[in-house]
């Protein structure tokens, strides 16, 4: 009976914990070094260095793509084992040693990547890159929610734009203000 708990428990944590599908924050921030230069300009990246980055890049992607492609077949495996008209607990152990495996590989292929871009920029200028490539353009503006129940636009008569309110003492309109009980 313990074995079969804990069968369950080992397929419950395979199922909802999954190998990041996409890409990862430092693969998108060089994505946009490639995909911008500007960004890679506002850091003082020189392009010997972008090219680089572009060969670490690809090649991480490359292989990073073998592995979600192994992770994938191994999770339709076991779910196929799992749901046999009599399932071997032997070879569904196997399995989710696989899918382990399979995304322990992936993890650390990703840590390699990261300590390969810390190589080729220095950790100054890969931090640099990274508030750079999450700024976005030059004059864009970004405005931050504040809060769980902050004003947004359309949601009361003080509302305004995107949620800062009043922007001063004149902004309030006559008919909003209560005087005082006296």
């Amino acid at each position: 009976m313990k074995r079969l708990w804990l069968m369950f428990a080992a397929i419950a944590l395979v199922s909802t914990v999954s190998a990041r599908g996409g890409q990862g924050r430092i693969e998108r921030v060089v994505r946009s070094v490639l995909r911008n230069p500007d960004v890679a300009a506002r850091v003082g990246i020189e392009e010997k260095a972008v090219n680089r980055l572009r060969q670490a890049y690809f090649a991480h992607r490359k292989k990073v793509a073998r592995l979600q492609g192994q992770l994938r077949l191994a999770e339709i495996e076991l779910q196929e084992a799992r749901t046999a008209a009599q399932p071997d607990l032997d070879e569904i152990d196997a399995r989710i040693e696989k899918i382990g495996s399979l995304r322990t590989e992936l993890q650390k292929s990703r840590v390699r990547f990261e300590l390969r871009l810390r190589e080729i920029l220095g950790p100054e200028a890969l931090s640099k890159l990274r508030r750079a490539a999450c700024r976005g353009p030059a004059k864009r503006i970004h405005r931050r929610w504040r809060g769980h129940r902050g004003f947004r636009a359309g949601d009361g008569p003080l509302a305004e734009s995107m949620g800062d309110g009043p922007r001063g003492e004149g902004d309030i309109p006559e008919d909003l203000i209560v005087p005082p009980e006296t």
